[in-house]
């Protein structure tokens, strides 16, 4: 997969969070080329990777990583009617 691919699922899981009537945010988290987490329940997916962010980093620089190279992407698209 790739960036776009990764929207894609994000933007989908945001439409069925709409369609339920929930706040319409998705999210996708991404390990290594493959999605490791997803949400469409913004209150907890913000807050587990808020929880674990410092897990992760901790992580990715015990391979080898230097933190300056992490990134920590966050997309919020809210279409107002």
């Amino acid at each position: 997969m790739n960036d776009k691919e990764y929207m894609k699922k994000a933007l989908a899981l945001a439409e069925k969070a709409g369609a339920l009537g929930e706040v319409p945010i998705g999210a996708v988290i991404v390990w290594d080329g493959e999605i490791v987490y997803e949400t469409l329940d913004v209150a907890t997916g913000y807050a587990q990777l808020e929880r674990n962010k410092q897990k992760v980093l901790d992580f990715i620089t015990s391979r080898g990583v230097a933190e300056e190279q992490i990134v920590f992407k966050f997309v919020n698209v809210y279409k107002q009617s």
